[in-house]
């Protein structure tokens, strides 16, 4: 290490270390002629510690292998080398096919070598194949795309052309299809598979009384059977309406009856409500909504619903919002029945609006 004394160069790597100077000012404080000595007696003492300092003792670099050990390794070697050398003369020959296209997908699937050096081999250009991974990708996303409008058209004519986006990406949610609400808008929009509703023209008819609205429209329950709701509309089949009453529980939304009424008379929607009593058992307590029809309001009524202990709950005059669950379900069917279950006469219709609350029960996508 030199021709300095050992109490120098402990000098030099004590102010190395604990004052953190560098090798040119420890030159001028000791009297070091060349700073490389300083960086020479750093280097040998991270090495070797304490025996740097000792020129007779020889630092101990590891020990040597043994002869086995040492044509065991070169063996591995040499097995490595021609594996190796294998996996070059094959792929060289993969390479060189006459098929283009075979070569680019090898390439492709060589993720860990450089594509450079794999164009190389097959004598092809980096270009080439890079315009060839474009044309795949954008055939991979036509197919996505057909693929996905066949099913999107499929639940679409499913529902009748009544679904929109919002409810076909629901559908394609249960299936396990994840699509982004703009691209599934963009794909209706490309097809022409816009939702299709029958235009309802409207009833302005309305009623007066003072009866209390219990639900406050709170239109939740806790348990089936806990508030029912029920009100009346009408068809029109043949130049002529006919009233349709049904009962809606509020637990689930499903409709629980349904009656095709022959006349507006109190005592239909009587029957209608008795026999959704007998079919559902509800128990005391149940709350029964409805709007402030005639019906609703007559002597007959408020008896029958206090005698089977239904307690009786009207909505405002006039305001068909603290009715909104089962006038929302009514907008629905006016505007879809008609195109998923064409109608005619009077028993087609019966038909039709039994398959379609069917429909509504178990199978449509609700907003809610």
């Amino acid at each position: 290490m030199g021709y300095y004394s050992e109490e120098i160069k402990r000098e030099a790597l004590r102010l190395y270390y604990s004052e953190g100077l560098g090798a040119r000012r420890i030159c001028k404080r000791l009297g070091v002629r060349y700073p490389s000595s300083i960086r020479y007696w750093v280097i040998n003492y991270q090495a070797f510690g304490e025996d740097s300092f000792d020129r007779r003792k020889k630092p101990r670099l590891g020990s040597l292998p043994t002869p086995a050990e040492f044509y065991q390794y070169c063996s591995s070697i040499v097995l490595e080398n021609q594996r190796i050398k294998s996996e070059n003369a094959f792929l060289s020959y993969a390479l060189d096919l006459h098929r283009p296209n075979r070569k680019y997908e090898l390439i492709a699937e060589c993720t860990e070598e450089p594509v450079a050096k794999l164009c190389k081999l097959g004598h092809m250009s980096r270009s080439g194949f890079y315009k060839w991974k474009a044309d795949q990708e954008r055939k991979n996303a036509s197919k996505e795309y057909d693929d996905l409008l066949n099913i999107v058209r499929e639940i679409y004519e499913a529902s009748g052309g009544t679904y929109g986006y919002r409810r076909i990406d629901k559908a394609l949610r249960k299936k396990g299809i994840i699509v982004n609400h703009k691209r599934l808008q963009r794909i209706l929009r490309e097809n022409d598979l816009q939702s299709k509703l029958y235009v309802v023209r409207k009833n302005r008819w309305t009623t007066h009384t003072e009866k209390k609205d219990l639900l406050r429209q709170h239109f939740y329950a806790d348990k089936p059977n806990e508030k029912w709701a029920t009100d009346i509309t009408f068809f029109r089949i043949s130049s002529r309406l006919y009233p349709v009453m049904c009962i809606m529980d509020l637990y689930d939304g499903s409709i629980i009856r349904h009656e095709l009424l022959p006349s507006m008379a109190a005592r239909n929607v009587i029957d209608c409500v008795n026999a959704t009593i007998l079919d559902r058992n509800p128990g005391e307590g149940l709350i029964l909504h409805s709007d402030q029809g005639s019906q609703f309001r007559s002597w007959k009524y408020s008896s029958f619903l206090k005698k089977h202990g239904i307690v009786q709950s009207m909505s405002r005059a006039g305001n068909c919002y603290d009715n909104a669950r089962i006038e929302s379900f009514f907008g629905h069917m006016k505007a879809e029945l008609p195109l998923m279950f064409p109608y005619f006469t009077v028993d087609e219709f019966r038909e039709s609006l039994g398959r379609y609350i069917l429909f509504y029960n178990n199978e449509r996508i609700n907003n809610r």
